[in-house]
């Protein structure tokens, strides 16, 4: 295979060639569609064996790939998990599907709004130090979130745990280029995507399994504690190496930033982008739609009062284990668990005497009966010292 070249030898070095002579007698030429160059006057011989790669040591490989595999795994496990967990939390908290709808947004935004100024500390702390710190941010996100009493928590923890988990995947790809040569960056950057896409997958399963022995406050709480050990090994185990272009100083990285956003190029892909994706995205749901009727209203259970407390007293009781008795009544087993210390719970109130229970109940009111006795008496004497200045 040859090219013709009429450009400076120069241009030659762009190639992976490994010989190069004149061919006289078979002039060549060849178009290159994406760029418009033609090619003439000398051939460059390209040899028909594969060059050697260069080996990388498994020292290398080891203190480099697995720590940001981990944090990438991490980051799809906290991303694809609220699927699982969604009934759990309807249940105990009674979250509406728009609220579920809002904790996915939350995430998704706090994590596309801190792509920008993440490039900007990739290319002055370096990879290590910037992921290893947001890690410590969706540690504390995940406990924020197996904490909360609420949505507004809730809302809190996942937007902490979006910001946290942001630098995952652009961390691993500028820790690659530095580590690794560019013939070994394709295989590297598709393993570092099946990291993730294993967290995805233990975000179905296994996470449901999880939840028959605790509650998702303690699925969340072991996603923590792992991310948090994550975070520690990405701080001490992966090597240091600076940039090349880390010499660059805030303002040249904002220049640079600007000149994305000013470019016409830039606005014409994101243009095309966003029509394709929207027009996927509204073809794939009335394909659905179509296909599956019934998923376009989700049908929740509703269990009667008498039937909880029916359940709830069973599990009071012990004779059965909370997973057969989820087996045989078809109730998942966190929610028996909580019917059961809801039941505990408000038991002492049912034995409590009739006074008691009115002396509890009247007890906000006559606080705030206080309190507005209270206002009125400021209010009083504040007309009656104005009346008196004036008479």
């Amino acid at each position: 295979m040859c090219f013709t070249s009429n450009t400076p030898d120069a241009l030659s070095g762009v190639f992976d060639v490994t010989t190069s002579a004149p061919l006289n007698n078979t002039p060549c030429r060849y178009f290159l569609l994406a760029t418009g160059l033609s090619f003439r006057h000398h051939c460059l011989i390209m040899r028909t064996s594969k060059p050697a790669q260069q080996s990388i040591p498994i020292s290398t490989l080891l203190r480099v790939f697995l720590p940001f595999a981990l944090g990438y795994f991490v980051s799809y496990l906290l991303r694809t998990i609220n699927a699982v967990i969604a009934p759990e939390l309807t249940d105990e908290l009674g979250i509406a599907p728009a609220d579920l709808g809002l904790l996915t947004a939350t995430y998704l935004l706090a994590f596309a709004a801190f792509q920008l100024p993440l490039g900007v500390l990739l290319d002055r702390f370096g990879p290590r130090r910037v992921e290893a710190t947001l890690l410590l941010f969706a540690a504390l996100g995940a406990f924020v979130f197996a904490r909360a009493e609420s949505l507004d928590g809730l809302v809190i923890g996942r937007a902490l745990i979006g910001l946290g988990v942001s630098a995952c995947l652009m961390a691993a790809f500028k820790a690659f280029t530095l580590w690794f040569p560019p013939q070994r960056l394709p295989f590297v950057n598709g393993v570092q995507m099946v990291s993730g896409g294993a967290g995805a997958l233990v975000a179905t399963v296994p996470v449901a399994s999880a939840l028959a022995y605790t509650d998702w406050r303690g699925v969340f709480l072991t996603i923590s504690v792992l991310t948090l050990i994550v975070a520690f090994i990405v701080w001490r185990v992966v090597p240091e190496k600076n940039s090349p272009g880390s010499g660059e100083n805030l303002r040249e990285q904002l220049t640079g930033i600007g000149e994305v956003f000013t470019d016409r190029t830039f606005w014409r892909i994101e243009s095309w982008y966003q029509f394709f994706g929207q027009c996927i995205k509204v073809d794939s749901h009335a394909l659905t739609k179509e296909r599956n009727p019934s998923m376009s209203k989700t049908k929740r259970k509703r269990y009667s009062a008498e039937f909880k407390a029916k359940v709830a007293l069973e599990a009071i009781k012990g004779e059965q284990t909370i997973q057969e008795l989820g087996s045989r009544y078809g109730v998942h087993p966190n929610q028996i668990t909580n019917w059961k210390r809801q039941a505990i719970d408000n038991m002492a109130e049912t034995f409590s005497s009739k006074v008691e229970r009115t002396r509890s109940n009247d007890d906000p009111q006559i606080k705030e009966l206080h309190a507005k006795i209270g206002q009125l008496t400021v209010e009083r004497d504040f007309l009656a010292n104005a009346f008196g200045r004036i008479r």
